[in-house]
């Protein structure tokens, strides 16, 4: 049986919170909760598809391995919100040379076990280091959702998260494995 899993970035509790605080704002401005639906986080690689069994044999070196590579928490700059065709808002972070490492690096393990699920713009060289908002949402909607105090966050952990079967309508997507910085 084949799962959907995905490689995430960990925020601190009080940058999750304030996070959380605006996707629930527009989550009721949309109707979508789907962002709810996931720990605040950075997206390091997106949706891959994998064998549980053969992702278990590999998420806890690899997790290992980019927690050895990113060596400690990271402090990250975010822009403001973007509306990403057709429906995303996106928090954009500003792009580091861990991250693109992390990601690189993760690509380069996963995609001998898994089939990728994102769209191959945002792959390799498209890698954009973001914080999902919201779904479903117009190109109006990206009015100011955090406060100023939110400038940076600060990655505390890596995860594999893994998706429920029906995660787009319902069900949470739930942290699977971790490793701390």
């Amino acid at each position: 049986m084949h799962d959907t899993f995905a490689l995430f970035g960990l925020v601190d509790e009080k940058s999750g919170r304030r996070i959380d605080a605006a996707r629930q704002r527009l989550s009721l401005k949309t109707g979508n909760d789907r962002a709810l639906r996931f720990p605040p986080h950075v997206t390091i690689v997106g949706r891959v598809r994998a064998e549980r069994r053969r992702m278990k044999e590999v998420a806890e070196p690899l997790l290992l391995s980019l927690a050895r590579l990113a060596a400690e928490p990271q402090e990250l700059a975010l822009g403001s919100p973007s509306f990403v065709p057709p429906d995303l808002l996106w928090l954009p972070v500003s792009s580091s040379s861990v991250l693109k490492g992390l990601h690189e690096t993760a690509k380069d393990r996963l995609d001998q076990i898994t089939e990728d699920l994102m769209d191959p713009s945002f792959q390799r060289t498209g890698y954009q280091p973001h914080i999902t908002l919201g779904w479903g949402v117009t190109s109006d909607a990206s009015e100011p959702l955090l406060d100023a105090s939110l400038p940076r966050v600060t990655m505390v952990a890596l995860a594999v998260a893994l998706y429920p079967e029906t995660w787009e309508n319902y069900g949470k997507v739930r942290v699977w494995r971790t490793a701390e910085l």
